[in-house]
């Protein structure tokens, strides 16, 4: 069992934005940031600003088999912990647990 918080970038999203404490107008995800930050630019009157999007780097993240790959060593027990420490950010941000998930 965990005792100390979670660092940033392994904090769940809905610990971070409290979705339910605030009134959010636009929630953005990283996929689609260009689409995102055009629309809320838009929608604050500055269609002609752009985003500076980073460039996108597949060969440094982590490709769907090679997920799969590491998560087939991994018990379906720790799978289904792991899964529902962040159940609610799936929920709330529309995120589809991944196919190689053993969550049965």
């Amino acid at each position: 069992r965990r005792h100390e918080p979670f660092n940033e970038h392994w904090e769940r999203a809905h610990a971070l934005c409290h979705p339910c404490l605030v009134r959010y107008d636009v929630v953005g995800k990283f996929e689609t940031i260009a689409d995102d930050a055009a629309f809320v630019l838009d929608l604050v009157g500055e269609p002609g600003l752009r985003f500076p999007a980073p460039p996108l780097r597949p060969e440094k993240g982590l490709t769907r088999e090679q997920a799969r790959r590491l998560f087939q060593d991994i018990s379906p027990f720790y799978q289904r912990r792991l899964f529902n420490l962040y159940k609610m950010d799936f929920l709330l941000f529309n995120y589809s647990a991944p196919s190689y998930l053993r969550l049965q």
